[in-house]
């Protein structure tokens, strides 16, 4: 386990703490689940001032090794969706793609209007009724995103919601006979705020990847997806790549 750093090169001493936890984590001192000794625990072992140990673990979390649970402390969960936009799979198939089982909790749907930002990407006018659905999407007992749906209310004239039941992909194929198809995609980093890091229960800030998906179908923008992932728990690969090794991190890295 981790110990005390005597540090006589001119590495900084946060990387020399990130490679102890990282050795802790590749020899299985640290285990998947595992939580992580408190800051102030590591500061007192490594001999080092705390803001320093944070300054290790905000690495780790950035690389996708370990994740912040509101009050809870530091989790070293390496389980990651691995998704190619070029191949569009929903994120319950993706999840169960990569080993896991996925669960949502739902918010319910409401009607709303178009904001300007989406009418753009609909390509409506802003104030088109919509339907709106949020969810948190899990995997296994993990809450690892956070998921907005519009639909153009208009193309779903008879919908219902006491009869949806997600994923909402599957839901518009059984109900309308209707399976979009992804046409734009885009992905930003972001730290996590608001209902999204209160939703998934992580500390406000934490990393995060924003996706955006526009569907459409015969032609017609019809869906636009927005998704808040914890950044550890998505890595978006395009082409062939190295699968990630039993930590969820590449062994080259």
């Amino acid at each position: 386990m981790v110990k005390f750093v005597n540090n006589k090169s001119r590495v900084p001493i946060y990387q020399i703490i990130r490679d102890q936890l990282a050795r802790d984590i590749e020899s299985g001192d640290i285990k998947i689940g595992d939580r992580l000794p408190s800051e102030r625990t590591l500061a007192e072992q490594m001999g080092s001032a705390r803001e320093t140990v944070r300054e290790a673990l905000f690495i780790l979390e950035g690389e996708g090794l370990i994740n912040r649970r509101k009050n809870r402390g530091w989790y070293f969960d390496p389980k990651r969706v691995r998704y190619d936009p070029t191949h569009h799979m929903g994120t319950f198939k993706m999840i169960e793609h990569w080993g896991g089982k996925p669960s949502s909790i739902g918010f319910g749907w409401q009607e709303t209007r178009a904001s300007p930002s989406i009418a753009r990407m609909m390509d409506c006018e802003p104030g088109t009724e919509l339907l709106f659905h949020r969810a948190i999407i899990l995997w296994n007992d993990r809450k690892i995103a956070y998921e907005e749906n519009h639909l153009l209310k208009s193309y779903f004239p008879e919908f219902s919601a006491s009869d949806f039941e997600h994923p909402i992909s599957d839901f518009l194929k059984a109900r309308f006979n209707v399976s979009p198809t992804q046409v734009g995609f885009r992905a930003r980093p972001t730290p996590l705020y608001g209902v999204v890091s209160t939703g998934l229960e992580v500390t406000p800030g934490t990393p995060g990847i924003f996706l955006t998906r526009i569907k459409a179908c015969d032609g017609k923008i019809m869906q636009i997806d927005r998704d808040f992932w914890i950044s550890g728990a998505l890595e978006i690969v395009v082409g062939q790549f190295p699968q990630p090794s039993t930590l969820g991190h590449d062994d080259s890295d």
